[in-house]
């Protein structure tokens, strides 16, 4: 970075201290789906958020790589 270049730091947070911008809005916007759990999820259950906007809840096993989607929460 040249002495003719400044960062504005201030314009730089702003979606974050606004609260718009979360890690989650990086990850989807790079193609990945993002997976989480939140209050209504169920014990044993995680969600799995595609950038498409498709949320599924997925049933997580444990013992091995059968993680298995139970139903799709939005299409």
């Amino acid at each position: 970075m040249g002495p003719e270049e400044h960062i504005n730091v201030e314009k730089m947070l702003e979606p974050i201290i606004k609260g718009v911008w979360s890690p989650s809005d990086e990850i989807l916007g790079k193609g990945e789906p993002i997976i989480y759990a939140d209050d209504d999820t169920p014990e044993g259950h995680v969600l799995k958020e595609y950038p498409s906007g498709r949320i599924e809840l997925i049933k997580v096993d444990m013992t091995g790589d059968d993680d298995q989607v139970v139903m799709i929460v939005k299409s």
